[in-house]
């Protein structure tokens, strides 16, 4: 019974959330090596056909963890021809309507940061939340994108970078959210 009521709360207020201001992607994600240039090289050096295959037909790899690095490799599909086909063919939400409603609402509702689909989260929210986020949009679910695809390119991935810091620079550096939701 208790679990029937707290889904019936989470429903009423994601319905109540429908109403109210929405922060949707604009911007697609920083495109950096976020899992680090080393390890995206070293991949490349010792899997290369497991590399190439990867940033031609994995969103999350070559939009977040090694898009500088399939960016720069002349035998994949670079970021203005692949990045929209690949979020659209990947296009779902890895989260509960209710947790992606956080970055579409800017809530979180236990710690003092604010959650965003764009910024310095736009990492995050695309991997977890892409569909609510407005990275994609599916026919049947009646959620459009409103991250348009002249908006999809590789300059307006690297004005979403800017204030964040580029792990690119630093080779041996990861890139890390300490404060994730």
């Amino acid at each position: 019974m208790d679990s029937l009521v707290v889904i019936i709360l989470l429903f009423l207020t994601c319905y109540t959330l429908q109403s109210e201001a929405q922060n949707k992607a604009f911007l697609p994600p920083c495109c950096r090596d976020s899992i680090g240039t080393v390890a995206c090289q070293r991949l490349k050096a010792g899997r290369a056909s497991w590399f190439t295959t990867s940033c031609n037909t994995k969103a999350d790899f070559r939009l977040i963890q090694c898009c500088q690095t399939c960016e720069a490799d002349g035998s994949v599909y670079k970021y203005n021809t692949i990045a929209r086909t690949l979020t659209q063919a990947a296009c779902f939400d890895r989260m509960s309507p209710a947790y992606c409603a956080k970055f579409v609402y800017s809530l979180a509702p236990w710690t003092s940061a604010t959650w965003t689909c764009d910024g310095k989260y736009s990492a995050v929210a695309f991997r977890i939340c892409r569909l609510s986020c407005g990275y994609c949009s599916l026919n049947t679910t009646g959620i459009a994108a409103t991250l348009t695809e002249a908006n999809f390119n590789y300059e307006r991935a690297m004005e979403q970078c800017s204030g964040l810091g580029n792990n690119n620079d630093d080779p041996d550096a990861a890139f890390y959210i300490n404060d994730l939701p």
